[in-house]
């Protein structure tokens, strides 16, 4: 029986599983060797990018993809957000925290999920921030949503608009746009009702909010119009060619 469940679980990929010696739960691999010492109360299946909860005296941590004890059991609850942010309560909070264990997030948050891998979105006082892996602080909780936006950058929103954060934390674009397209890193382009404007990956202006619509012209140049008028912005001078 033992035999048939290895085979069964290693058909799907899995290298550990749960063994119990007097009381206890320890790992074997598929050969059925001990990896593990059997010290735990228990042991659940390794499902969650590949983690595995477990429990001892009464508190759970988690076991790693291999093998080992990632976070140590000193927690009421636990749950994996990715593979590097979990989500931990003691007192009957919760906080996030790294496979470090350093605090990412401290407790006082109403919703949190991982917006990219590496970054948690977070809603606190019915805003929402953003923080890294490392619990450094990209976007305050002042905005009403955040998204992933291209190329790593994120969307923020405040009363339908729409802004523009790098991901080391510079604010690109206040919320202030109906919409936004990125052309490259440093010509970024956003619309205030009918009309577009552009800013590069500083939020330093490039073109003011006056075109009508835009359109690139081999991968050199853009055209703009306004006005009944066409302009020719050249990414080798970054701006505007002289009119004739």
């Amino acid at each position: 029986m033992l035999l048939c469940l290895l085979i069964s679980s290693a058909a799907h990929g899995q290298r550990f599983f749960p063994v119990k010696v007097d009381k206890k739960w320890g790992l074997i691999n598929s050969q059925g060797h001990l990896v593990l010492d059997p010290i735990y109360d228990a042991i659940g299946e390794f499902k969650h990018y590949g983690y595995a909860v477990m429990q001892r005296n009464g508190l759970v941590g988690l076991l790693g993809p291999d093998g080992r004890e990632a976070i140590s059991p000193r927690y009421e609850d636990i749950k994996v957000l990715d593979d590097s942010l979990v989500a931990v309560m003691n007192g009957g909070a919760w906080r996030v925290i790294n496979f470090q264990e350093e605090t990412v997030l401290n407790q006082g948050y109403r919703r949190v999920r991982v917006i990219r891998p590496g970054y948690l979105a977070y809603q606190r006082d019915g805003h929402w921030g953003i923080v890294d892996a490392q619990g450094r602080q990209v976007a305050p909780p002042a905005f009403d949503e955040v998204d992933p936006f291209e190329n790593g950058w994120f969307l923020s929103y405040r009363d339908g608009r729409q802004g523009l954060i790098h991901p080391d934390g510079q604010v690109v674009l206040s919320p202030v746009a109906d919409e936004i397209r990125r052309i490259n890193d440093s010509l970024l382009f956003y619309r205030q009702g009918r009309l577009w404007g552009a800013v590069d990956q500083l939020g330093r202006e490039k073109l003011a909010v006056r075109y009508e619509s835009f359109r690139p012209i081999g991968t050199h140049f853009l055209k703009l119009f306004a006005n009944d008028q066409f302009f020719i912005y050249s990414f080798g001078c970054h701006g505007l060619l002289p009119t004739l």
